[in-house]
C-alpha cells in the first residue's frame, strides 16, 4: 500500500483543552513527519494555529535505528515522559487553504534544541502534539499525524481450543493497536463471526479459529513504536496480543498453555500440525537444562567466571561520616561525602578545594592485597618492587574515642586514617628507599612543606595541617616540585618502618594535635582488630564449608557499620548503601537494617529506621504526587534517588523489624507514623480512581498516579513502584492486626482492594502485550514494566531490574502460580543474556558459558530472583543464581561486592561498600540454611550438597527469626552412612512447624532417623525431610541411610 501512517487514531488521548488548544497523546514517542488538519470552517494562513510537540530529552537522547542497545550504562538512558517535559514551536513549513491546512517539519537545526545541530532531521519524536489556536481557533473535524511508517496488509490465522477437554467458551473480538482490522472469517470448527467481527466459538474435543485480514504499519526500523499489535480479547479465556509484524514475517505464535496459535494465513497448517512440528523441534528452556544439570557448584563459577579486576576499599569507623577511600595502588582519598551537605561539626573543616583531597604515594599495581584474618577493615598491601619491596598496612580510628568503647561515637567525630609502610631491601647493596608524598585537590597538587613530623599545605598565607609523618627517627624529608620525598638509606635485607597519620577533618586545636601525635600504630591496630572482631562475634554466627562466604558474611557486618551514618547531633544512623556518593535510598537501605535485624543487631536496625520516621513527610517523592505527608523518603538531607519504590519498601521493612524483634511497645510507638504511611497511599492512589466517560475503568484505576523510578526518572505507572506499595501496605496491616490496632481492619480492607485494583491493571496491561517466546519456541504471556506499554521496555534497568519479576517478590503473584514461571522463563531465556538486557558481552560462545554467566541482572544481587526460587523449592536454580551473582561482582582480596559488573563481567561500576547488594547475599546465604515460610521454620533448605560430604559440617549461631534466637549444627559421616545434627529451636514465639532438609552428597535415600536416642518417624525420603517435634528446646538428631 505504501502510505504513511496516521497515529493519531491509536493517541491515548485527544484533548479538546483550553478554547484554541487541541493536544494529542500517545503512550510511546512518535517520529511525526508532516501533520494535516481539517478544521470545521475555513480559515486564513494568520489564523492557522501554531504547531507545538512534547520535548525533554530527544534528541540529546535518542536510539539509532535497528540499533540493539539497552545493556550496560546504555540502561540509563533518559526517555522522555507525559509530565516532565516542555512544549517547544516546532519549526514548519505550512501549506494548505480553506479548512485544510498542512504542517511539514522543518529541520530540527532551525529550532533552538539542545543537539539539534547535531541531528537536523526532518520529523519530531514526541509522545505529545499541540495545536494552539490564534484567536477563537474553529472546531477541529480532523487530525492526522504521518509518521515514516507505511501501510501494508497480511491475512493470519487464530485457531483456539488444542487443551479444550471439556467445553470452552471462546467468544471474543479482535483489537488492533497501530492497525486496522479489515476482514474477519471462521477458520473451522464452531465459530459463528458476527457482521462486526466479533463471534461466538464453543470448543470441546475440537478446534475452531478466525481468519482475519488486518492492516499493519511497517518500519523498516525494529525499535519504531509503530508496530501493529493485535489483542484476542475473549470473554471466558484469557486475552493475548499478537505482535503483527512478526507473524507478516512468518512467525508462528504458539502458546500451549492456552491450546492456541496465531500464524500467517498463506499455508496455515493447522493447530494440530503446529503443535506436533513444535513438539519435534523444541528445545529447551534455560529452567529445564539447570534442572538436568548437576547443581553450581563455587569451585564452577570460580573457574568459568572472568577475573576480577581491582576495587577501593573503604576504611572508616562505626558511625563516623569521614570515610576514607583506599585505592589499590595505597593512594588515599578524602572525599566530602554528605559532611558538606548535611551539616555537622566537621562540615567546616573540610578545607581543600572541590569534593576531593587525595594523599598520593606514587605506587604502581601491588602484587597482593588482603585484609587482616579475612575479613576486618585493616588492609595489607605489598609491592614487589626492585630495588625496594613496599608493604602497607592501613585501617581507620578515631583521634579522640577510644575505639575500644566507640559504637555510640558521635558521627562527626575526627577520624584518622593510619598508613604504615614498610620498606625493604631486596638488593644486595645498599639503596635509597624513596616514597614521594603529594596531596591533590580539584586545584592541582599542594605546596607542602613539613615543621617536624607535621605536613602542611601551604594556600597563600594560610597553612593546613595535612599529616603527621612519622619516621622512627631516621631518613630525611625534601620537598621537591611535586611534593615531598621520604628518603631513607637501607642496608641489604634490612626493613625500615613510618607510619603516616592522615586526619580526615583540618586540625587545629592543639589537643587534637596532641591526640594525633600520640597515636600508636601498632596499639591502634591491636584496638581496631578487637573491635570489630567482637563486633561480628556478638551477631548471627555461620560457618560453611566455603571459607569464602564465611569471611564475606562477617566482613559485610563492618561494611554496614562503617556505610551507616550517625546522624549529627543524634542517636538515629542513616542506612547508607554506599561509603561515599550513595545517602539513604529506602529499598535498598531497607535491605540493609533486614540484614541486621537477621544477624541479632536489632538496636542498630532500629536507629536506621527511626531516621525514616522522625523525618517522614518531610521530602516529597518525584512524581504526580498531590501530598508528602506520610512519605517515608526525608534523611535530613542524606535521602537519594527519589526512587518511588522506597515508600513500600519502607513499609515493609517497618513491619519486618517487628516479626523478627516481636516488640509490641516499638511497634505501638511507631504505628502512627505506619498508618499515616498507609494513608498516603491512599489518598493518592484514589486520584486515579476516575472512570471513563463511558463508565469503565481506566487501566490505571486505583495505581498510584505517575512518578519516578529507580535511577530512571521518567514518571510513568510502574509495575515496580506499585507492587512494592502494595507489598508494605499489606505488610504493616497484618503485624498491626495482630497487635489489635484499631486502624488494623480499615487498613487490611484498603489492602485487599489496592491488591485487587494492581492486579487489574497488570493483567489487561498483560493482556495488550504481545507474547514473548522462550527458548523452547512456545509463546507465553508478558507483563510489561509500566501500565503504559504493549510489550518490551527500553533498557535493562527497567525491563529487568524493574520488571515482572517485582510481581513474584510482592506476592501479587505467588510463586506457585503458571504465570510465576512465565516471567521466570522469560528472564532467564531472553533478558539476562540478551545484547538489550543483559551480558551477550561477557558471553563470546553461548553453550560454554550459559550456566554460569547467566541467571543475573546488570546490578547482580539488587534483583531478589535468588529468593524466587528457594520460595519455589527450586535448590538447582537457586543455587545456580546465587553463586553466579555473588561471583559476579565478588572481589575476593578485599571481600566486598561491587554493586555492578559493566561495562563486563570482571569490571566494576558504582559506589562502595555496596551494603544493599551484600545483605541480599547474605540473605541469600541464610536462606539456604534458616527459611521462615509463614508459620513454618525451614532449615538447610538448599544447601549445596558438596557442603554435607564427609567430615564437613555446617553451623548457624545465634540466628535471629519470626520466632525467636536459633541454631544448629550439622555434622557429615555420609561415607558411615549418616549425617548428624544438634538443633537448638527457637522458644519466643514457636513456629507451627519446623522442617529440617539433609540434602546427602550423593542423593542417597533416608531411611531412618533418631532424635534424641529414639526412632523418629516424621520424615520423608522423597524430599529429604524431616519434621522436627517442637516438645524441647534442644534436640540431637542422627539421620541414617543404610
Amino acid at each position: 500500500m505504501g502510505r504513511n501512517v496516521d497515529v493519531v487514531p491509536f493517541a491515548a488521548r485527544v484533548i479538546a483543552g483550553e478554547p484554541g488548544e487541541y493536544a494529542v497523546w500517545w503512550e510511546d514517542p512518535r517520529d511525526v513527519q508532516q501533520v494535516e488538519v481539517t478544521f470545521s470552517q475555513p480559515i486564513g494562513r494568520e489564523e492557522v494555529p501554531e504547531l507545538c510537540y512534547w520535548q525533554h530529552t530527544w534528541p540529546r537522547v535518542r536510539v539509532a535505528k535497528n540499533a540493539v542497545v539497552g545493556a550496560g550504562e546504555e540502561g540509563w538512558l533518559a526517555m522522555d515522559d507525559w509530565i516532565t517535559g516542555q512544549w517547544r514551536p516546532a519549526a514548519v513549513e505550512i501549506e494548505g487553504s480553506g479548512r485544510e491546512w498542512r504542517y511539514t517539519f522543518l529541520p530540527l537545526d532551525r529550532e533552538d534544541v539542545p543537539g539539534a545541530s547535531e541531528f537536523p532531521v526532518r520529523f519530531r519524536r514526541t509522545l505529545k502534539l499541540c495545536l494552539r489556536g490564534r484567536g477563537n481557533m474553529p472546531a477541529i473535524e480532523r487530525l492526522r499525524a504521518l509518521t515514516d511508517s507505511e501501510w501494508r496488509e497480511t491475512e493470519l490465522c487464530i485457531e483456539w481450543g488444542g487443551v479444550a477437554s471439556s467445553e470452552q467458551c471462546w467468544d471474543g473480538r479482535l483489537e488492533a493497536y497501530n492497525g486496522y482490522i479489515l476482514h474477519v472469517e471462521p477458520l473451522r470448527g464452531d465459530c459463528d463471526v458476527r457482521p462486526d467481527g466479533s463471534w461466538r466459538s464453543r470448543v470441546s474435543g475440537v478446534t475452531a479459529g478466525i481468519r482475519a485480514r488486518v492492516r499493519y504499519a511497517w518500519n523498516e526500523d525494529r525499535n519504531s513504536h509503530d508496530r501493529t499489535i493485535l489483542t484476542v480479547r475473549c470473554q471466558a479465556q484469557a486475552s493475548f496480543s499478537v505482535d503483527v509484524n512478526d507473524v507478516a514475517d512468518g512467525e508462528c505464535v504458539f502458546l500451549p498453555h492456552l491450546g492456541v496459535a496465531a500464524a500467517p494465513g498463506d499455508g496455515y497448517p493447522g493447530l494440530a500440525a503446529i503443535r506436533s512440528r513444535w513438539e519435534a523441534t523444541r528445545g529447551r528452556t534455560v529452567y529445564e537444562r539447570v534442572a538436568a544439570l548437576p547443581e553450581q557448584t563455587w569451585e564452577r563459577v570460580c573457574a568459568e567466571m572472568p577475573p576480577q579486576g581491582r576495587l577501593y576499599f573503604v576504611l572508616g569507623c562505626e558511625g563516623g561520616r569521614q570515610k576514607f577511600r583506599l585505592e589499590p595502588n595505597g593512594d588515599l582519598g578524602l572525599l566530602e561525602n554528605f559532611i558538606r551537605r548535611v551539616r555537622g561539626r566537621d562540615t567546616d573543616r573540610l578545607i581543600w578545594q572541590g569534593e576531593a583531597l587525595y594523599v598520593r604515594f606514587g605506587l604502581p599495581d601491588p602484587q597482593s592485597r588482603e585484609l587482616v584474618e579475612g575479613y576486618l577493615p585493616i588492609l595489607e598491601t605489598e609491592w614487589s618492587t626492585t630495588p625496594i619491596a613496599w608493604r602497607q598496612e592501613a585501617l581507620a580510628t578515631w583521634l579522640l574515642a577510644d575505639v575500644a568503647d566507640s559504637a555510640d561515637t558521635p558521627g562527626d567525630d575526627p577520624v584518622v586514617a593510619l598508613l604504615r609502610f614498610t620498606a625493604t631491601n631486596v638488593a644486595d647493596s645498599p639503596e635509597v628507599a624513596r616514597l614521594p608524598v603529594r596531596t591533590v585537590d580539584s586545584a592541582g597538587a599542594e605546596d607542602l612543606h613539613a615543621k617536624s613530623e607535621a605536613v602542611y599545605a601551604r594556600n597563600g598565607a594560610q597553612e593546613h595541617l595535612r599529616f603527621f609523618l612519622d619516621t622512627g627517627g631516621r631518613g630525611t624529608v625534601r620537598q621537591d616540585r611535586n611534593g615531598l620525598v621520604y628518603e631513607v638509606t637501607l642496608l641489604p635485607g634490612e626493613q625500615h618502618a613510618f607510619v603516616i597519620k592522615v586526619p580526615f577533618i583540618t586540625l587545629q586545636h592543639p589537643e587534637e594535635l596532641d591526640a594525633l601525635r600520640r597515636l600508636s600504630f601498632d596499639e591502634q591496630r591491636v584496638k581496631v582488630a578487637a573491635y570489630w572482631r567482637g563486633r561480628v562475634a556478638e551477631g548471627m554466627q555461620i560457618e560453611t564449608p566455603n571459607p569464602e562466604l564465611n569471611r564475606f558474611h562477617r566482613a559485610h557486618l563492618t561494611h554496614m557499620l562503617i556505610v551507616n551514618d550517625r546522624e549529627p547531633g543524634s542517636d538515629r544512623r542513616i542506612p547508607r548503601c554506599g561509603g561515599f556518593h550513595y545517602g539513604n535510598f529506602p529499598d535498598e537501605g531497607i535491605m540493609v537494617t533486614s540484614d541486621l535485624d537477621r544477624r541479632g543487631y536489632t538496636r542498630e536496625a532500629e536507629r536506621c529506621l527511626e531516621t525514616l520516621i522522625h523525618y517522614q513527610g518531610t521530602v516529597p517523592l518525584p512524581g504526580d504526587f498531590a501530598t508528602q505527608d506520610g512519605v517515608l523518603y526525608g534523611s535530613n538531607g542524606y535521602e537519594c534517588g527519589g526512587y518511588n519504590r522506597g515508600q513500600g519498601w519502607a513499609m515493609w521493612g517497618m513491619a519486618e523489624h517487628y516479626r523478627y524483634t516481636r516488640d509490641r511497645a516499638w511497634l505501638e510507638r511507631v504505628a502512627p507514623a505506619l498508618v499515616r504511611a498507609c494513608d498516603w497511599v491512599t489518598r493518592e492512589r484514589q486520584r486515579t480512581m476516575v472512570t471513563l466517560p463511558d463508565g469503565t475503568r481506566p487501566i490505571d484505576y486505583g495505581f498510584l498516579p505517575a512518578g519516578s523510578l529507580e535511577d530512571v526518572t521518567d514518571y510513568w505507572h510502574w509495575l515496580s513502584s506499585n507492587a512494592y506499595a502494595s507489598w508494605g501496605f499489606t505488610a504493616i496491616a497484618e503485624v498491626l492486626s495482630e497487635i489489635g490496632h484499631p486502624e488494623a481492619p480499615r487498613l487490611m480492607r484498603e489492602a485487599k482492594a489496592f491488591r485487587r485494583d494492581l492486579m487489574a491493571g497488570f493483567n489487561e496491561a498483560r493482556a495488550r502485550s504481545p507474547v514473548v517466546r522462550l527458548g523452547d519456541g512456545r509463546y507465553v504471556p508478558y507483563y510489561p514494566p509500566r501500565l503504559e506499554r504493549r510489550g518490551r521496555d527500553f533498557g535493562w534497568l527497567r525491563e529487568v531490574l524493574e520488571g515482572s519479576m517485582g510481581l513474584l517478590v510482592s506476592e501479587l503473584i505467588s510463586t506457585s502460580d503458571p504465570a510465576a514461571q512465565w516471567i521466570i522463563d522469560d528472564y532467564e531465556d531472553n533478558l539476562y543474556l540478551s545484547p538489550r538486557y543483559g551480558y551477550a558481552n561477557s558471553v563470546p560462545d553461548y553453550e560454554q558459558f550459559w550456566f554460569t554467566r547467566g541467571g543475573f541482572s546488570m546490578q547482580s544481587n539488587l534483583l531478589l530472583h535468588p529468593a524466587i526460587y528457594l520460595k519455589r523449592d527450586d535448590v538447582k536454580h537457586f543455587l545456580r543464581a546465587f553463586f553466579n551473582g555473588f561471583r559476579s561482582t565478588y572481589f575476593p582480596e578485599t571481600c566486598m561486592l561491587a554493586e555492578h559488573a559493566l561495562p563486563a563481567l570482571g569490571k566494576a561500576r558504582g559506589d562502595h561498600f555496596k551494603t544493599s547488594d551484600e545483605a541480599n547475599v547474605c540473605h541469600y546465604l541464610r536462606l539456604m540454611l534458616i527459611e521462615e515460610h509463614g508459620e513454618d521454620l525451614i532449615l538447610g533448605k538448599a544447601i549445596p550438597r558438596a557442603w554435607l560430604e564427609h567430615g564437613k559440617s555446617v553451623r548457624v549461631e545465634r540466628a535471629l527469626t519470626y520466632f525467636g534466637y536459633m541454631g544448629y549444627t550439622l555434622r557429615s559421616r555420609a561415607d558411615e552412612g549418616m549425617i548428624e545434627a544438634a538443633i537448638d529451636l527457637p522458644q519466643r514465639n514457636p513456629p507451627a512447624r519446623v522442617l529440617l532438609r539433609l540434602r546427602h552428597p550423593r542423593e542417597e535415600r533416608l531411611r531412618r532417623v533418631a532424635i534424641d536416642g529414639a526412632e523418629w518417624s516424621g520424615f520423608d525420603p522423597a524430599s529429604e525431610t524431616i519434621t522436627l517435634p517442637l516438645k524441647s528446646e534442644t534436640l540431637r538428631l542422627c539421620a541414617f541411610y543404610r
